[in-house]
């Protein structure tokens, strides 16, 4: 039995409304979703990408990996060795639809922040931000640190030495020392 098809076929996407039937005039094999099908998730969730270079929408989805938001809701319960949060992350003002299917919002990465691109004194910096102080004054881009440590009560090998219960046989149940006891 060949599994070759008998003339070449290809991959149609389902918004170009082709008929999905037996009759169509249009011969494939595949029906994709829509072409973000073909992205990673991280991939998904740039914006107009299709408007960008290769290498810079591969940059992106390496900077999406790191940034800071709400990695999980049950920090209490967690024992990660080191984590991140950031104290007021928002929604992005532009979203994909994808952002919107996954239901990113439950988890928050990023903040919104309003970027002047000028050339400053003549120097021209690639890589750096010149932050206002009154918008780092009101929290923008503030994040905490959880840390998991381990610590000792006592050292080992540290012999605790406790009070002899008869100390105590002067105290009344509040654990003040008793009125009746202030004579003696």
């Amino acid at each position: 039995w060949d599994m070759r098809p008998k003339e070449p076929a290809g991959t149609v996407w389902l918004d170009d409304e082709f008929d999905l039937y037996e009759n169509s005039p249009v011969k494939y094999t595949h029906v994709e979703m829509k072409p973000s099908a073909m992205l990673s998730i991280m991939a998904s969730l740039t914006p107009f990408s299709n408007h960008n270079q290769s290498p810079r929408n591969m940059y992106q989805c390496q900077m999406l990996k790191q940034t800071l938001g709400i990695p999980f809701h049950n920090t209490v319960y967690r024992f990660d060795v080191k984590s991140y949060h950031l104290h007021t992350p928002q929604r992005p003002i532009v979203r994909t639809h994808e952002y919107d299917s996954y239901n990113f919002d439950t988890y928050p990465c990023g903040t919104n922040a309003i970027v002047a691109v000028i050339s400053y004194s003549g120097y021209d910096m690639e890589d750096a931000m010149i932050m206002n102080k009154a918008s780092m004054e009101r929290g923008l881009c503030h994040a905490s640190v959880y840390k998991t440590k381990v610590i000792e009560a006592a050292p080992p090998g540290l012999d605790i030495k406790y009070a002899s219960p008869y100390r105590f046989n002067n105290l009344d149940a509040s654990g003040v020392r008793a009125v009746s006891s202030l004579d003696k």
